[in-house]
């Protein structure tokens, strides 16, 4: 098991918390939706958000974590929008659910504005690489 990293719920239907993996670096152009990746934390927004692991439980974030989740869209238009296929060249993106949707937030609501910085889930993160299974 990689202890390094925060492995989001995104991950259950996966083994890539009991099984090696190795990582490395994917030109935007090779990126798919759900392809599973790691992201850096840079800017929580909050201290009082949260991640869900894959067991269920919720677990604060800092800067500097590597959060392992899924590239993705989002389509919830009374809260946030926003997909992976807006984000730029750099990489920055969001975190845009607890559950570990990463994509680059393209839209909130004016309540959700104001609501950010308690229960939003748009979190600045740098994408570091994407993961890939070892074979055995």
């Amino acid at each position: 098991m990689n202890s390094q990293y925060i492995f989001t719920s995104m991950l259950r239907i996966s083994d890539l918390d009991q099984k090696p993996f190795f990582v490395e670096k994917l030109d935007k152009i090779k990126w798919k939706t759900g392809d599973y990746v790691i992201g850096e934390i840079t800017d929580t927004g909050s201290d009082i958000l949260k991640v869900e692991l894959i067991n269920g439980r919720m677990r604060s974030i800092m800067k500097g974590d590597q959060v392992v989740g899924a590239l993705g869209e989002r389509y919830a238009t009374l809260e946030a929008t926003g997909t992976w296929k807006e984000v730029d060249e750099d990489g920055k993106m969001h975190l845009l659910t607890g559950a570990g949707l990463f994509g680059k937030c393209t839209s909130n609501q004016y309540i959700c504005q104001i609501l950010s910085k308690y229960n939003m889930w748009v979190i600045w993160l740098r994408m570091v690489k994407f993961v890939k299974w070892m074979i055995m």
